[in-house]
């Protein structure tokens, strides 16, 4: 795993991770340095492409690039004396730093930013958390749709050839899907959709749609919204649960239907996929030469952990075996690795004898899975593999999904269906005791409130369609 590197060209500076590549820009209202003000969201809707420059006083690779001209000959050439296309500033964003910093007079600085600048200053370290950077100096472009990229320390020639990737809204109609997020729900065939964040690219306002998921062209879940959405405005929905048709194709997110016509918008996501293994199997990890920063935690699908280990640096550059037994029982279970340093299992910084790097499971010559390579694995902070173990070790598939949600819960928790089935629900306290008892008839979803039921873990019991599952729900005070 690779040690900390500083270069020349950038002083890293937080434990941030970077502000994404076309995420919505966080806005802002600040005043330069001769009293200005400025509102981000004001340019973005003139029609401006934003550059910023995030920098700090004491920085050296900071202000070498400022002496590169960059930022002068961007303002100057495009510019209000310009073209008037672009608005560029330069955004002093250390705390400890102050006005005589910037002028080069002050005690914690490098360099003088000021004499002969043209464009606008900002002394604030606001916009170093707002844009979650992680070094000194990060150089940033937004869009009028607000999507921000990170363009680095590239001459002004490439800085302006960047923009063109802004294209300004121009069709009467039309939509972005900026971001999803969703979980898995266990790891069976069902996920739920916390977040779909959508924004109205075209010039005329979104009034409705139908925002849906698909897997392979078959829709798994929609919803029709209706309200009033200006160009670049956002909004947020939840699609909630949904089943997978299979556990290979990636899910589609679709928006269609604007105002009763027919835009489309897609937004592809990657499922994680789930692994069928036996209860018993060999665990393989070959590591890198900083094994010490790795380490997993088997957990089951109420968040037990029945497995871990951490390794040390005497480990390093080793295979490690390791013989696992799960319960019997068939239940999924959750594959949790950690990079410490983030930088993954990684061969750039290992020497392993066995050339690879990563980890496998296998049971009497038979592979389940294999995530070994000769260059690197885990790269980033963690990763979680879904597993799924059964008695049989054929494919664990429910005929019908339960999704029941909050866990925990104050008041009132709902008990949805993936299909319309007869429903009963038994509810048990921790001694065992029936406290609630219903049946629900034909449904596919329920509200159970909570009435003067104590605070503490239940067990329901649903019988749906003549076949009995169970979950463990907890009840707690606000």
């Amino acid at each position: 795993m690779r040690q900390l590197l500083c270069t020349f060209l950038l002083i890293p500076m937080f434990c941030n991770a970077q502000l994404p590549d076309g995420s919505i820009a966080p806005d802002w209202n600040y005043t330069d340095i001769n009293g200005n003000d400025h509102h981000l969201y004001d340019y973005l809707d003139s029609g401006y492409t934003v550059i910023i420059d995030i920098c700090a006083t004491w920085c050296p690779p900071c202000y070498s690039y400022h002496q590169s001209g960059t930022l002068d000959s961007l303002w100057n050439n495009y510019g209000p004396d310009g073209t008037n296309e672009l608005r560029v500033f330069h955004i002093e964003g250390d705390a400890s730093t102050n006005l005589d910093d910037l002028m080069g007079i002050g005690s914690n600085t490098v360099g003088d930013y000021v004499t002969g600048v043209e464009y606008p200053i900002i002394d604030t370290a606001d916009v170093s958390t707002l844009y979650q950077i992680g070094y000194f100096p990060t150089i940033f472009m937004i869009c009028p749709n607000r999507q921000v990229t990170e363009v680095g320390q590239v001459p002004w020639t490439t800085v302006y050839s960047s923009t063109s990737s802004c294209v300004p809204a121009s069709l009467p109609m039309a939509a972005n899907i900026i971001s999803t997020d969703e979980y898995r729900s266990g790891c069976y065939a069902a996920y739920t959709n916390d977040e779909i964040t959508f924004q109205n690219g075209g010039l005329n306002p979104i009034i409705s749609a139908r925002i849906s998921v698909s897997q392979n062209n078959s829709e798994l879940k929609g919803i029709n919204w209706a309200g009033n959405l200006e160009t670049y405005q956002l909004v947020t929905l939840s699609l909630g649960y949904f089943s997978l048709n299979n556990h290979l194709d990636s899910l589609v997110y679709r928006i269609t239907d604007l105002n009763s016509g027919d835009t489309l918008a897609t937004y592809v996501v990657d499922i994680d996929q789930r692994h069928v293994i036996p209860n018993e199997f060999t665990l393989e990890v070959y590591t890198d030469s900083y094994a010490d920063e790795t380490s997993w935690v088997i957990q089951d699908s109420w968040g037990n952990v029945v497995e871990y280990y951490n390794y040390v640096n005497d480990e390093s550059d080793s295979l490690m075996t390791h013989e696992i037994s799960l319960p019997t029982t068939s239940d999924c279970y959750f594959f949790m690795w950690y990079d410490s340093y983030g930088d993954g299992i990684a061969g750039a910084w290992g020497n392993n004898p066995y050339g690879l790097y990563g980890m496998r499971i296998h049971q009497n010559g038979v592979i389940f899975m294999d995530y070994t390579s000769t260059d690197s694995w885990l790269y980033g902070e963690e990763k979680t593999i879904y597993m799924a173990v059964d008695e049989t070790n054929s494919i664990l598939e429910d005929t019908v999904q339960t999704n029941l949600y909050p866990n925990p819960f104050n008041e009132s928790i709902n008990i949805e269906l993936s299909k319309t089935k007869s429903l009963k629900l038994n509810i048990y306290n921790g001694l065992g005791q029936c406290v609630f008892s219903k049946r629900y008839g034909t449904t596919s979803y329920v509200n159970v409130e909570r009435n003067s039921l104590p605070a503490g873990l239940y067990l329901f019991e649903m019988e749906i369609d003549g076949v009995t599952s169970t979950k463990k729900v907890l009840m707690q005070d606000n």
